[in-house]
C-alpha cells in the first residue's frame, strides 16, 4: 500500500514503513485508527514525527513523544510498562489527559520543552495514579524539544527511567543505618 507521502528521493512511501520492527507498540500504532486522534491520519504524519517515532520504537529505553498543539501521545514498549493501567488507552491520546494527576508538576516542564529548552531531572518524586490508586513514585527523565521540517518546535520527546524501586531501597538502607547507629550509640 502506498500513499501520497514521498521519500526524500520522491518515491511513494508505504504508510507504515517507519514502524518496521518496534515490538508490540509498533504493531499497535500500525493498527490504530488515527482519524479521530490529535495526531491525525498516519499517512499525513510529517517525516520529523515519523523519524522520532522510529527512533523511539527501536530503543531499549522507555520513551514517549507528545506531538502537535494537542500533544498527541505515542510511546514504546518500555514506556507501556510505566503506564500500567493507562496502556493501551493512552495511545494517541492527549498528554495532559493521560497524566492529568501529574499535570501541575509536569505541565511547566512540557511547556519548557515546547519553548525549545531541554530539561533533566533525577529521581523526581511524583504521585501517579496508573494502577487504580495514588502512589508515590520517582522518575529520572529528560524532556527535549522536537522540531519539524521548518525548524519550529512541534513536540516534546521524553526518555525516562522509573527509579522508584531504587529510591525506596536507598531510603530503607539509610533508615536501617540510622537505626543501627542509634542502637549502638
Amino acid at each position: 500500500m502506498t500513499t501520497d507521502v514521498k521519500t526524500p528521493a520522491g518515491q511513494p512511501m508505504a504508510s507504515a514503513d517507519f514502524l518496521t520492527g518496534g515490538g508490540e507498540m509498533a504493531a499497535m500504532i500500525r493498527a490504530h485508527d488515527w482519524s479521530s486522534s490529535p495526531l491525525g491520519p498516519i499517512e499525513q504524519w510529517p517525516q520529523s514525527l515519523r523519524s522520532i517515532v522510529s527512533l523511539m520504537l527501536a530503543s531499549e529505553f522507555a520513551m514517549c513523544v507528545a506531538w502537535g498543539p494537542e500533544l498527541g501521545f505515542l510511546y514504546n514498549d518500555h514506556y507501556a510498562r510505566i503506564l500500567y493501567d493507562k496502556h493501551p488507552a493512552a495511545l494517541g491520546g492527549r498528554l495532559d489527559v493521560i497524566w492529568s494527576e501529574l499535570w501541575s508538576d509536569i505541565g511547566p516542564l512540557v511547556d519548557r520543552a515546547l519553548a525549545g529548552k531541554a530539561s533533566f531531572f533525577e529521581n523526581l518524586p511524583l504521585v501517579t495514579n496508573r494502577k487504580g490508586y495514588d502512589e508515590e513514585t520517582w522518575f529520572t527523565f529528560s524532556y527535549s524539544p522536537v522540531r519539524d521540517e521548518s525548524g519550529a518546535v512541534a513536540g516534546m520527546f521524553c526518555s525516562t527511567y522509573e527509579s522508584t524501586e531504587r529510591v525506596l531501597i536507598e531510603r530503607a538502607l539509610r533508615d536501617e543505618r540510622e537505626r543501627m547507629g542509634q542502637m549502638f550509640a
